[in-house]
């Protein structure tokens, strides 16, 4: 994290934001309109204004870990001290707009994903029914129930105020199998879910899943197995401090 507080695109991302390039010490000294073949150019096309501005943004620029705890300073030196807390502040507020972008990214793509399975698995659901009630009209085990008010008596077979009934142990199996079928789609589902979050990179995203309804519905036991998660987290408990160290 200090690194990508230092980073030079959030960097320019606070000078462009602030205009600094109009104001001292970022303003260039000296120079008229037609000596400076870069002016009025964007950053990124001015190589030699970009690389000037980002060597005096980080040469006041101070990003140090707490030491014992997981907190960053942030400071900025100016003669100016409204200019020093604009920067400081400005560049804060890019890096949590960085990290919540980043966080969004990689759970919308999963989320999109998701959304498109189960549009999938509905369509699938509605074809199978079809082809049931198909099934069912053409080996003559539809099961009547003409009032929609039918019960089962004693024998498991349904009743209708009196009228007949049909039970059938083809209809009962193919019922139950289509039941198992939705579930295990469902649970591959939610563990590929699982797999293509973990595949994103983002140790925070891996551990948000902890205590996520997906990961409970899927009852995926990766996250649980030889310490799974509770491994992840120690890990990076033990990142931080080396970061500290070093």
């Amino acid at each position: 994290e200090t690194a990508i507080l230092q980073d030079d695109s959030l960097a320019l991302s606070v000078i462009e934001k602030l205009n600094l390039a109009s104001y001292p010490p970022f303003a260039a000294k000296g120079t008229k309109a037609g000596d400076d073949p870069e002016r009025g150019l964007p950053l990124e096309q001015a190589l030699k204004t970009r690389t000037r501005l980002l060597a005096i943004f980080h040469g006041h620029l101070k990003v140090l870990p707490s030491r014992g705890t997981r907190l960053i300073q942030v400071s900025y030196e100016s003669h100016d001290q409204n200019q020093a807390a604009q920067i400081a502040n400005a560049l804060i507020d890019a890096y949590k707009r960085r990290y919540l972008q980043s966080h969004y990214e990689a759970t919308t793509e999963t989320s999109n994903w998701l959304a498109t399975q189960l549009s999938d698995l509905k369509a699938n659901m509605e074809d199978s029914e079809k082809k049931l009630t198909d099934f069912e009209k053409a080996n003559g085990i539809l099961s009547f129930n003409m009032s929609g008010g039918g019960t089962q008596d004693n024998s498991g077979n349904e009743s209708n105020g009196g009228a007949p009934g049909i039970h059938s142990p083809i209809i009962q199996k193919l019922d139950a199998l289509t039941l198992e079928l939705t579930q295990a789609e469902a649970n591959r589902i939610g563990k590929e879910a699982i797999y293509r979050l973990a595949q994103s990179g983002d140790a925070d995203v891996v551990l948000g899943l902890q205590n996520s309804t997906l990961a409970l519905q899927s009852g995926s036991a990766v996250l649980s197995q030889g310490g799974g998660l509770s491994n992840l987290q120690l890990l990076r408990q033990q990142q931080g401090q080396l970061k500290i160290q070093l």
